[in-house]
C-alpha cells in the first residue's frame, strides 16, 4: 500500500478466501470520508425475553445492555455506531433507563442485531452525525415530542377530542420540581381543562404495511404528578380498528384517594394489578415521577409491563391478542381538573421479537479506520489500459512527483523485476464533482504505465520479491529480498531514476562503511533525515531472523549498524511493517523463523536508539499479523490485511501515533 495525494492505494496480494488467488486489483480508500474510531467487539449473550424469561430470539429489534463508561466515548454517546457481523451499520436508540449514556448498564434497542457485533466510538471528526442514537430510525413510530406532531384523528369509534398544549406551562414545572422530559429536552403535556382530555396516535399505516399482524411492541414514559384522583383514571388505551378490542392502563377505581394502584384491563376482563394478576399487597402503588409502560405481543397474547413488573391479560381463559390500530392517551375521564399528565418517548414497532441480553466485550478494543458508508473503491474496471500482472510480495512506493511505483514481486514461483508507475489522481479533482463519462476514467482515477527502461537493459536488477523500496528526492531505492531460484536472500542496493529511466547499482558502498548490506528478505525500511533505516528480516544463510538496525546515507553512501541504546529489544522478525513519525520508527507485527506471530507494536527512537514496547507482546498469538501493509496517514499508522494464525485478514486498523 502507498499513501499520496490524500489517497491510500492498495495493489495486488493473495486472496485468502479464493484458493490463494494472486490479485492484480487496485483499490482506493477515500480518506476524505473514513474516520478513526475505537472498535470494541461485542458478544451478545442470551438474554431474558419479556414473554417467559427464558426465550432468546434475535429478530428485527433487540434490546441489549452495554458498558459505555469508556472515557473515549463522548458524554452524550453521539459518536457510538453499532455494526453487525455482516458489516451493516445498524439503527439504534439509547434509552434513558438503567443509567442511560456513560453507564456500565446502558440499555440500547438495536435494529438488525446479530450475536456478534462491534461498537465503534471515539471519532475526532465524528462523521455521519445522523447515524447515532435515533428513536425514529429504530422504531416503526417514535414520538419524542421535541417537535409538533399530528396527534388527533377521527376513528371508527367516533371523533376524539384533542388534548391540550404541546409544552408544559410554567406552573407545571413547579409541580415537577424542574425538568419536564424523560427523553430529549421536551415532553408532551396532556391538559385536563377540557371535559375529557385525549390525544390519539394513528399507527395503522405501519401495522398494515407489516401485514396487520398482532405482533408488536409499544412503550411510553408517563409522569405521575401525584395529584388527587378519585380512581378510575384511564392513562393509555390501545384499540383495534373497530374499537371492539382494547387494552387499558390506568389507576385502580376501587381506591378513593391519591394512594391507589396502577392497573390494567382488556375489554370484558377483570382488572389486574401490577405486577400480579390478583389484587394483593404486591401491587404497584402510585408514586410521583416517571414510569415506563410497555405492551408486547408476539402473536401468542399480549403482556404488559410497568416499571419491570409484568402481567398477562386473559379473557375467558384466552390471552388477549389483536391487531392494534391507534393509541389514545386519556386524562380526566369526563371529570374536569383531575390528574394532569406528561408523556415522553412513545415508541411502537411491528413484527418484532424483543430480548434483553448482556453485550460482553469479546476482546480488547483497538483503534481502527472505519467508514460507516464504506469507501473502498475497486479502481481496475474504471481504468483504461492494462494493469500490471497479478502478484504478491512486491512493493509500492509513493514518489514525490505524484506517482505510485510498483517494483518486482512474485507469482507462482516466478519473480519479476519490472517497474510500473501509477499516476495518482489529484484530491481536488475527486472532490470537484467530476463525471466519469464526461471527463474520462483516467483523469478521475489515475492511470498505469509500464516503466521498463530500454537504454541500458543490462543494468536491470535481478528479479526478486519480499524486498524493500523507498523514495527519496524523486528517485527510488531497492534493496534485498529473495530470488525465485532457491529463495536465496539478496544483499544488493539499486537506485532508479525515473527521468533518465535508468537503474544504477549502488551495492559497492563507501569504504568508510562499518557494515555490509544485509542479505535478508521480509525486512522493513523507512527514510529519515537523508538516510534509509533498515530493520529485521530473514537471513537464508543462518536460517534465522534478525533484529538489527542499519542506516545508509544517501549523500555519503556510508552504511553502518546501529547498536541499540538499551538492553530492551524486540524479538528478531520478518514480515513486519514500519512507518516513521515524530523521530520514531514504528514496527508493527511480524513473525519469527519458528512461525511465531507477533501482535506487538515497538517504537525505536532515532535519536537515542532506544526501543520501547508500545502495546502487545512478542509472545506468539493468533491475533498477531505479518506480511500486512502499513502506511503513514496523517497522525495514524494504518494497517491492512496480512495473515496470522493461519487466517488471512481484511481488517483496516489505524494506530494513533500522537502522544505515544
Amino acid at each position: 500500500a502507498a499513501f499520496g495525494n490524500d489517497t491510500l492505494l492498495m495493489y495486488g496480494g493473495i486472496d485468502g478466501d479464493d484458493n490463494k488467488k494472486y490479485l492484480n486489483e487496485l483499490w482506493r480508500a477515500d480518506l476524505s470520508g473514513p474516520t478513526m474510531y475505537q472498535m470494541q467487539p461485542l458478544d451478545i449473550s442470551p438474554g431474558i425475553s419479556l414473554l417467559d424469561n427464558t426465550v432468546w430470539q434475535i429478530g428485527n429489534l433487540t434490546r441489549i445492555v452495554v458498558d459505555t463508561t469508556s472515557p473515549l466515548i463522548s458524554p452524550d454517546c453521539a459518536d457510538i455506531r453499532l455494526v453487525n457481523s455482516a458489516g451493516m451499520v445498524l439503527d439504534f436508540w439509547i434509552t434513558p433507563d438503567l443509567g442511560g449514556c456513560k453507564s456500565a448498564t446502558t440499555e440500547i434497542f438495536v435494529k438488525g442485531a446479530t450475536a456478534e457485533m462491534s461498537m465503534f466510538f471515539w471519532s475526532p471528526t465524528a462523521e455521519d452525525q445522523d447515524m447515532g442514537s435515533s428513536g425514529p430510525r429504530t422504531f416503526s413510530y417514535f414520538w419524542g415530542f421535541e417537535e409538533r406532531v399530528p396527534i388527533s384523528m377521527p376513528t371508527p369509534c367516533g371523533t376524539l377530542n384533542p388534548g391540550g398544549g404541546f409544552e408544559p406551562p410554567p406552573g407545571l414545572f413547579q409541580i415537577l420540581g424542574g425538568g419536564a422530559a424523560k427523553e430529549g429536552s421536551k415532553a408532551l403535556y396532556v391538559s385536563t381543562a377540557a371535559p375529557r382530555g385525549e390525544l390519539v396516535f394513528d399507527i395503522s399505516p405501519k401495522v398494515k404495511e407489516a401485514g396487520s399482524q398482532n405482533i408488536y411492541y409499544l412503550r411510553a414514559y408517563f409522569y405521575d404528578s401525584g395529584g388527587y384522583s378519585q380512581g378510575g383514571e384511564h392513562l393509555m388505551v390501545v384499540q383495534d380498528e373497530n374499537c371492539t378490542n382494547e387494552i387499558q392502563v390506568g389507576i385502580d377505581s376501587s381506591a378513593s384517594n391519591s394512594s391507589n394502584y396502577y392497573v390494567a384491563r382488556g375489554t370484558g376482563t377483570e382488572t389486574f394489578g401490577f405486577p400480579t394478576e390478583t389484587f394483593s399487597t404486591q401491587k404497584i402503588l402510585r408514586s410521583r415521577g416517571w414510569h415506563l409502560f410497555e405492551i408486547y405481543d408476539d402473536g401468542n397474547g399480549a403482556q404488559l409491563s410497568l416499571d419491570g413488573g409484568t402481567i398477562v391479560l386473559i379473557r375467558n381463559g384466552t390471552v388477549i391478542s389483536f391487531t392494534p390500530h391507534h393509541i389514545t392517551f386519556r386524562v380526566g375521564q369526563s371529570i374536569p381538573n383531575r390528574l394532569p399528565a406528561l408523556w415522553d418517548g412513545l415508541a411502537f414497532s411491528t413484527g418484532v421479537i424483543i430480548g434483553r441480553g448482556e453485550a460482553a466485550t469479546s476482546s480488547a478494543g483497538r483503534t481502527v479506520m472505519w467508514a460507516s458508508k464504506g469507501r473502498w473503491l475497486l479502481i481496475n474496471p474504471l481504468l483504461e489500459g492494462r494493469p500490471p500482472p497479478a502478484r504478491q510480495a512486491h512493493t509500492v512506493t509513493a514518489n514525490n512527483n505524484g506517482t505510485m511505483v510498483l517494483l518486482a514481486g512474485e507469482r507462482s514461483g516466478f519473480a519479476f523485476n519490472d517497474i510500473w508507475e501509477y499516476q495518482l489522481p489529484v484530491r481536488e479533482e475527486l472532490d470537484d464533482g467530476m463525471d466519469m463519462e464526461r471527463d474520462g476514467p483516467r483523469d478521475l482515477f489515475g492511470r498505469w504505465s509500464w516503466g521498463s527502461p530500454s537504454r541500458l537493459p543490462t543494468r536491470l536488477p535481478p528479479s526478486r520479491f519480499d524486498h524493500i523500496s523507498v523514495s527519496y528526492e524523486g528517485r527510488l531505492y531497492l534493496q534485498g529480498g529473495r530470488n525465485a531460484t532457491g529463495g536465496n536472500a539478496l544483499s544488493d542496493l539499486w537506485m532508479y531514476d525515473p527521468e533518465a529511466e535508468e537503474w544504477y547499482d549502488l551495492s559497492i558502498i563507501n569504504s568508510l562503511s562499518t557494515a555490509q548490506l544485509p542479505g535478508v528478505w521480509g525486512h522493513s525500511a523507512i527514510v529519515f533525515e537523508g538516510q534509509i533505516i533498515i530493520f529485521g528480516g530473514y537471513n537464508t544463510v543462518t536460517n534465522a531472523c534478525t533484529n538489527k538496525v542499519y542506516r545508509y546515507s544517501f549523500e555519503t553512501g556510508i552504511l553502518e549498524e546501529w547498536a541499540a541504546g538499551s538492553s530492551v529489544l524486540p524479538k528478531a522478525r520478518y514480515g513486519h511493517s514500519a512507518v516513521v513519525y515524530d523521530g520514531k520508527m514504528n514496527i508493527l507485527g511480524g513473525a519469527s523463523e519458528n512461525y511465531e506471530n507477533f501482535e506487538s507494536w515497538w517504537q525505536y527512537n532515532l535519536s537515542t536508539k532506544v526501543w520501547n514496547l508500545v502495546t502487545g507482546s512478542d509472545t506468539s498469538s493468533d491475533s498477531g499479523r505479518y506480511f500486512h501493509s502499513a502506511s503513514l496517514v496523517g497522525d495514524f499508522m494504518v494497517m491492512f490485511g496480512g495473515q496470522g494464525g493461519g487466517i488471512f485478514s481484511d481488517e483496516f486498523i489505524a494506530f494513533p501515533l500522537f502522544n505515544v
